[in-house]
């Protein structure tokens, strides 16, 4: 008898949540675009990620700075840091 009440109310809570957010496509990020250059290390699509993670650009630059330990630059599109860090 609990099981069969289980399922009613499980069915009348599914039928109640809306389509659109059952049926929304998953969030993805774009591939990182990186490329070791000598010394260097570049992030050449960095807007096109900040936009989409809609962040902050200096925040998340701060970020991989320290999370990194090295130092870099940050242009229009594109982020460089000292170093040859591999892409994981």
């Amino acid at each position: 008898m609990a099981d069969f009440e289980y399922e009613s109310l499980l069915d009348r809570a599914r039928d109640k949540i809306p389509t659109d957010i059952s049926e929304r496509a998953r969030w993805t990020l774009p591939e990182p675009d990186i490329m070791i250059e000598g010394n260097q290390t570049i992030i050449r699509n960095f807007s096109e990620l900040i936009s989409k993670m809609d962040r902050d650009a200096n925040h998340v630059y701060q970020y991989l700075l320290g999370e990194l330990g090295t130092s870099g630059t940050k242009e229009s599109n594109r982020v460089m840091f000292k170093g040859r860090i591999p892409p994981k």
